[in-house]
């Protein structure tokens, strides 16, 4: 039987999607978690910290016919307290608020012919929904990063859409995707799986 040179036999894409749904599953069961603490100070000396717990965790890849998909959630959970100077009276007023609720739903799509394994990598960083502010410390790693896989391209061809609280305010092409994993050692596994298809989809990689 002869395949396309630009597609993989179907028993690649069988065997492919088992090891993601495994990856899929170790994460839901050990999801990254973030206790973080932070201080704002205003311009007339006035503070406010913020304690809250960021959730991240991969919902699903599915890889067919070479195009990866990938879903994430990240949930940020947090409260405020508030010292504030009193206008009138000069006195310090303290206030706290009760627990607020982000959720963000982040899907990436892409094609793996229009990368290359090289592409594919990991990085250390701090989530986008904790401020780059020296003042930010967190009880699970002090700088407050976790580990992500990281996938490239050299122009625009992933497409990547993000609702924030149930609705859309993201949706474009862009040039990266970052799948946050709950350790080092995952996000290697999870590379090593992903060049392996990536190498597999590429017209040059297959007989």
């Amino acid at each position: 039987m002869a395949y396309s040179p630009c597609f993989p036999p179907l028993p690649f894409y069988a065997q492919t999607q088992t090891h993601l749904e495994a990856i899929v599953k170790s994460e839901r069961a050990s999801s990254s978690v973030l206790n973080y603490t932070q201080v704002s100070v205003y311009e007339h000396g006035e503070a406010v910290q913020y304690h809250g717990v960021l959730f991240l965790h991969l919902d699903a890849v599915i890889l067919h016919d070479c195009a990866i998909t990938a879903t994430v959630t990240v949930q940020d959970r947090y409260s405020a307290a508030e010292d504030r100077r009193q206008r009138f009276s000069g006195m310090i007023a303290h206030r706290e608020t009760k627990e607020k609720v982000d959720t963000y739903h982040y899907t990436y799509t892409m094609d793996l012919r229009k990368t290359m394994p090289s592409a594919v990598g990991t990085v250390v960083a701090r989530p986008f929904q904790l401020k780059d502010d020296a003042r930010l410390r967190c009880s699970e790693e002090h700088a407050c990063t976790i580990s992500w896989l990281q996938l490239q391209s050299a122009s625009p061809e992933i497409s990547e859409t993000r609702e924030t609280n149930g609705f859309e305010d993201v949706h474009a092409d862009v040039r990266q995707m970052l799948i946050p994993m709950s350790s080092a050692d995952s996000a290697a596994v999870f590379v090593e799986r992903l060049r392996n298809d990536t190498r597999l989809c590429h017209p040059s990689s297959v007989p």
